[in-house]
């Protein structure tokens, strides 16, 4: 799968793995850098997922992603609270979104 942003380009391989490659003032694909990418890097994979990735999705400045498990994942600039944390952070990192706040369901309707 592969997802396109605002200067940035985010893939997940067939084992679940992210891969980014990006303009450095956009920090949307968790790379805990604001440096130039100009070739595929790997983000993480289930060792920092907990799951295999399944999905993604780039926008202007931030990126969202749901892992095998049905967990969203969400990074970047949080400046008008997209990220979807209660706050506006901006995250370098993906952060886990909770269950919680979609009653306890699956927002994607995957399980």
């Amino acid at each position: 799968m592969v997802a396109c942003g605002h200067n940035c380009t985010v893939v997940v391989t067939e084992p679940g793995d992210v891969w980014s490659w990006r303009q450095g003032r956009v920090w949307q694909t968790g790379m805990n850098t604001r440096e130039d990418h100009l070739l595929p890097e790997r983000v993480a994979g289930r060792e920092v997922f907990g799951a295999r990735m399944f999905m993604v999705a780039a926008g202007a400045f931030h990126s969202a992603g749901v892992t095998g498990d049905v967990t969203l994942l969400t990074r970047g600039n949080g400046a008008e609270g997209q990220l979807g944390h209660g706050d506006s952070e901006d995250r370098l990192r993906q952060e886990r979104i909770s269950r919680e706040l979609f009653g306890g369901l699956s927002p994607f309707g995957l399980c």
